[in-house]
């Protein structure tokens, strides 16, 4: 299971609050690889080499009809958060790449682009008009959606708070070893590889060693606060894994900490349960078919919704519904 986070093993897939590649992306889930293919205008061959970045998802159709004024404002957005941990990627229907290439040369856009197959991206962005975004951050999880023309400060600024200042497929050679630690999910490995750059560019190194204590701060930060806002299936989720990527660094106690007060709270217990519900029912999303199938699930997520209302069960199952009711409306 490949996540937009640091690479670490995969969780049991009953427990994890994660998206499917076909799986409509919704705000507050954890986004696995989605099916994007043919990178292209910057140097990222894959999404993995976003690893570490927050990532704004504009889905575009190119052409006459998408203004000057959409590539300018997402220009706009590069200059002023590119170095702050914000990647934007242009993504357009296969049958659209000739004329994405030409709508990216023409206007001189500063920021990738992806294709995927149109019928997957319908599905998986729930695509009401275009421009449509999504905000990815860096751990892979969804933080915002909506008009992709209209991405302002408030709504950028909370999600890319630890990301990478620099992709990694923007670093020098230098910096490979530290890469390939990050990639590895390895945070006190990196920092080491990073304070070795350090030793012999003092510069490259110190920028290293910065992005990575970034990335471990914010990993310690995230659990953090879900466990403030009462997300404790994220803390009960994520915790194991986080501590595993920093082990060998004080902060994994601090973690462990986290997931050992979750664990011995059985009111938070219990809505933890409440929300790997929703997650199970809503991992049903990307083979539904007919709008009967649909029918069947509105019931279950309408009582897990009524047995946690002043929860975040409660509101995961609100969104999850409203969700459900939207894709509904494509199927047969």
């Amino acid at each position: 299971m490949f996540l937009h986070t640091l690479a670490a093993p995969a969780r049991a897939a009953a427990a994890a609050l994660a998206l499917s590649a076909l799986c409509p992306a919704q705000v507050g889930m954890e986004m696995i690889e989605p099916p994007l293919r043919e990178f292209g205008n910057t140097a990222a061959a894959e999404y993995q080499d976003y690893l570490g970045r927050a990532v704004l998802l504009v889905f575009v159709q190119p052409g006459e009809q998408t203004s000057d004024q959409l590539v300018s404002h997402l220009n706009v957005l590069v200059d002023t958060y590119g170095s702050r941990g914000l990647s934007v990627v242009a993504v357009t229907p296969e049958d659209d790449e000739a004329e994405l290439r030409t709508w990216i040369e023409v206007r001189q856009a500063k920021f990738g682009f992806a294709l995927m197959r149109g019928e997957e991206l319908q599905r998986f962005a729930l695509i009401a008009s275009y421009p449509h975004a999504l905000l990815v951050d860096p751990a892979g999880t969804v933080g915002w959606s909506g008009y992709g023309g209209q991405v302002t400060a408030d709504v950028i600024a909370p999600h890319i708070t630890g990301a990478l200042p620099r992709p990694m497929f923007d670093w020098p050679r230098d910096a490979d070893k530290v890469a390939q630690e990050i990639r590895k999910g390895r945070l006190a490995q990196a920092l080491e590889a990073a304070t070795a750059v350090r030793s012999e560019n003092g510069d490259l190194g110190t920028e290293l060693v910065e992005s990575v204590k970034g990335l471990v701060t914010f990993r310690v930060e995230r659990l953090r606060a879900a466990r403030a806002s009462g997300d404790y299936a994220r803390v009960l989720n994520e915790g194991d894994d986080t501590v595993r990527m920093l082990e060998g660094l004080p902060q994994a106690a601090d973690v462990e900490a986290l997931v050992e007060e979750v664990e011995g709270d059985d009111a938070a217990v219990e809505i933890a349960g409440a929300q790997r519900d929703v997650a199970r029912l809503r991992g049903r999303f990307d083979k539904l078919k007919k709008k009967r199938d649909a029918d069947s699930l509105v019931s279950k997520f309408e009582r897990l919704a009524a047995d946690n209302v002043d929860n975040h069960a409660g509101e995961d199952a609100k969104r999850a519904l409203d969700e459900l009711k939207r894709l509904r409306i494509g199927l047969q």
